[in-house]
């Protein structure tokens, strides 16, 4: 029997664990036209979710297309235009038509090396580049005056970095105007994108329905996990599914990555998930000293101090002294520096998110 599990891609089918409230509620404010900004941290299934309610959007046969537009990588303006029109294949495979609609611009269509999946960049007379991005969010609108859309624009954030002046305002004056098109807004880095939705600066402010991807609950787990294995008919012992929840602070991509070991196997005990979690730790060692290498003094000394206290009383006198911290404006400037790194996350306290890192710094 294939091994249901997944780790190292989208997470789909079988492997997809519950969430049934969330996929609900994404349906609904979708199905109503509502913009949504839909954050969690990395490695918590934020973009499976997404695919996993645009999957089923196609499977009954509803009249609202999906686009799925993965900004991560973009460096400008160009770049989300590019990206805007390549998700347009996703509705209009005819390169043609997409180009009838807009007079004036080229289209160079290629293959992406990394993911096998069609590209397109487009490039237009020098008199005309200013209006690529109007041209670009008009054929989107276009396209959904026949059919209602789902667009979801994946690490949102980036779009925080583009260096041309007014993006967020120009690409904000756009979005607001289309009343039959779902913006799903997503991205890992919540400090950045709280800023871009919650300042009244910023042109996003408060122009989507704000929606937090929170853990899996464990009788989620535990029930989805032991369905998977009784298929094999083997017994997952409850204790075992929970030891790994726990272990992995309920990340579901370890969680993932543990199962799929455990499916290997005949005999299901703690030894043989400790001797899992030390091969994954051996498996990015020279990743996470490549990471830690590249830190300042400062930054792994506040990575040592987060993995040792979990963020709690990290500015009381003997805490910093344990790490040799002559001042707290020391490890506050640390501390902005990793989360810019997206190494740590605050969520109430600051935090290494990914445990098997936290794991690999506690141990050296």
């Amino acid at each position: 029997m294939k091994n249901p599990f997944k780790y190292s891609r989208l997470v789909i089918n079988k492997a997809f664990c519950n969430r049934k409230y969330e996929q609900d509620q994404l349906l609904d404010l979708i199905q109503n036209s509502e913009n949504v900004l839909l954050y969690s941290h990395r490695k918590t299934g934020k973009s499976s979710l997404i695919h996993k309610v645009f999957r089923k959007l196609i499977e009954e046969k509803s009249n609202i297309k999906t686009i799925y537009i993965d900004l991560y990588g973009t460096l400008s303006e160009q770049d989300f235009i590019d990206a805007v029109f390549t998700g347009l294949t996703q509705i209009e495979p005819s390169h043609k038509r997409i180009l009838k609609a807009i007079p004036g611009l080229k289209m160079v269509s290629s293959i992406d090396p990394m993911t096998n999946l069609p590209t397109i960049s487009i490039s237009s007379e020098p008199s005309e580049k200013k209006n690529m991005l109007a041209k670009a969010m008009q054929t989107l609108e276009s396209y959904s005056m026949k059919n209602q859309l789902a667009v979801a624009l994946d690490e949102f954030q980036e779009i925080s970095g583009y260096s041309e002046d007014g993006f967020e305002k120009r690409l904000r004056s756009f979005i607001q105007l289309h009343s039959r098109i779902s913006y799903i807004f997503s991205g890992s880095q919540q400090h950045i994108l709280t800023q871009m939705f919650n300042s009244s600066k910023r042109a996003f402010y408060h122009s989507a329905h704000s929606f937090p991807l929170d853990n899996i609950e464990m009788s989620h787990f535990v029930s989805w996990a032991q369905n998977l294995f009784a298929e094999k008919k083997i017994d997952l012992p409850l204790e075992a599914i929970e030891n790994i929840t726990e272990r992995c602070c309920y990340q579901p991509l370890y969680i993932q990555q543990f199962l799929y070991e455990l499916w290997k196997v005949k005999v299901i005990d703690t030894k043989k998930i400790d001797d899992i979690e030390n091969e994954i730790l051996q498996s990015h060692r020279n990743e996470y000293i490549s990471i830690f290498d590249g830190l300042t003094t400062n930054q792994k000394k506040a990575m040592k101090l987060l993995a040792k206290t979990d963020g709690e009383s990290i500015y009381q006198t003997d805490m910093l002294n344990s790490m040799g911290f002559k001042s707290g404006s020391l490890l506050s400037r640390a501390i902005k520096s990793l989360l810019d790194k997206e190494l740590i996350v605050k969520n109430g306290r600051y935090r290494i998110h990914d445990i098997m890192f936290k794991k690999w710094i506690m141990a050296i």
